[in-house]
């Protein structure tokens, strides 16, 4: 399993906007039930919901272009 790209390299101006970004996400996603079942969760539901916000908003336009 991928343990990430390593360290995230931003601007330090950019640090306090991504801090506030990461903290409205959790804040709006984190009660939202996860339908997940069985024993195959490699990732919290609110990392999942991240990633696909973020694509899309990078133009993924469906499933696969998120997945990838």
């Amino acid at each position: 399993m991928s343990k990430g790209f390593g360290k995230p390299v931003l601007h330090p101006h950019h640090h306090r906007e991504a801090k506030v970004l990461r903290k409205s996400v959790l804040k709006h996603f984190q009660d939202v039930e996860d339908p997940r079942t069985g024993q195959r969760r490699d990732h919290p539901l609110v990392s999942i919901i991240t990633i696909a916000i973020f694509a899309v908003l990078a133009g993924a336009d469906g499933f696969v272009a998120i997945e990838t």
